[in-house]
Order: structure tokens, then sequence, then C-alpha cells
């Protein structure tokens, strides 16, 4: 009977590093690049960042670019953006970089937005609207099981604690935001530049030399 143990447990041991791996090469998906490095973690070919076990990719063609307006939900007067299925700092399995305006959102913000997560969820993920392809350097994608669960960083009282340290961990959803990019109507903008001309016409008044 030891005997049979022992060589179970040997074979478990054997196998373990396989498993282990076909879990991390699970949580990948189509488009992301990996290469296999000598301590067992995978790390992408945009300068081979490691990221403790979790997927990261490379950066996708729009990386740093505006992003897509169709990917952008206006709430709460500010403009936010699913910005990539990792935390938004360290530890992080592949943080998002914030640009063109945008930025990490404060708690106020949050419960300024939105009701619940279910208000949240509603907005960005039926169907999904994901701003990682822009914003993060790692990834082209954002994880729907994670969110829907409340895995969402610092979003407090919209993430889950109890769902694997949905608030904290390094696998969270990010979310960034801005303030609203907003558009002059017609009437304001018409407005503006009678007041311009009008400017423009008293100063060439002044300045007009008087004729004796």
């Amino acid at each position: 009977m030891r005997i049979f143990a022992s060589v179970v447990t040997a074979v478990l041991l054997s196998i373990a590093p396989m498993v282990a791996e076909a879990v991390m090469l699970s949580r990948t998906v189509p488009g992301d690049t990996f290469l296999q490095v000598s301590d067992g973690y995978l790390a992408g070919g945009n300068g081979l960042h490691v990221s403790d076990g979790y997927r990261v990719g490379e950066a996708g063609a729009t990386f740093g670019q505006e992003p897509d307006p169709s990917v952008i939900v206006l709430r709460g007067g500010l403009e936010w953006i699913w910005a990539a299925p990792c935390a938004s700092e360290d530890p992080s399995c592949g943080k998002p970089t914030p640009h063109h305006g945008f930025r990490i959102p404060t708690a106020l913000e949050w419960t300024n937005s939105w009701v619940d997560r279910a208000d949240l969820v509603d907005a960005f993920d039926t169907p999904q609207l994901c701003g990682s392809p822009w914003m993060s350097p790692f990834h082209n994608h954002c994880d729907s099981g994670d969110f829907v669960n409340g895995h969402i960083w610092h979003a407090f009282g919209f993430c889950d604690p109890n769902f694997f340290n949905g608030c904290e961990a390094s696998t969270t959803e990010s979310f960034f935001v801005r303030g609203a990019q907003r558009v002059p109507e017609p009437a304001s903008l018409a407005l503006v530049l009678s007041g311009f001309g009008l400017a423009a016409w008293m100063s060439r008044r002044r300045t007009r030399p008087r004729q004796s």
C-alpha cells in the first residue's frame, strides 16, 4: 500500500508543472502573444513583462491613440472607459496606461456616477465595450466573467472583496475617467463668434485716426 501511495505521489508531482502551465494557457485569448521564460511565468513580447503567472500580450495597434467613442460611456458628467483586465497600479498583471486626459477615478466619482454594479455592467457589458486595445500596452481584451462577479480594481462599493480579493487583486478589471469633452451648441457658438466680431469692431474704431 505504501509503495502504491508513493507511486501516485510521484506521478502527481511529475505532472503538476504541466497542469499549472495548462491552467495559465487556458486564460489566454486569441490576439495575445506569449513567450515562455525560465521561471515558469508567462511573458509577452512587449518588453518581456513578467506577469506573476497571468497572461501578458503585446500592445495592439491602437494603443496610445484616442479611444474610439464607441467604447466610452458618459456617466456622472465624466467619460468612463474599461481600460484593462488588470489592476491600474502594482501589483498588476499588466497595468494600463492613462493618456488623452484619462486617469484613475476617485471613490466619490464611482459613487456619483453609478447606482450599483448592475448599472455598471449594463453600461459596459451588454454588449461589451472594452477599451483595453487603446489603454493597455499588454492586453487587447477585457474579462467579462471577472467584471460581472465584481473583480473591479478599487471600485469600493461595486467590487466584491470575497470574489478572489476582487477589489485589490492584480487581475481585477480597471476603469479610467476623464472630464466630458463638451461640444458647444450652435446657439452658444454663434454667440461666442458674435462677441469676437463686436470686440474686433470696437478695437478698429478706437484705433482709427481722427479726421481734421
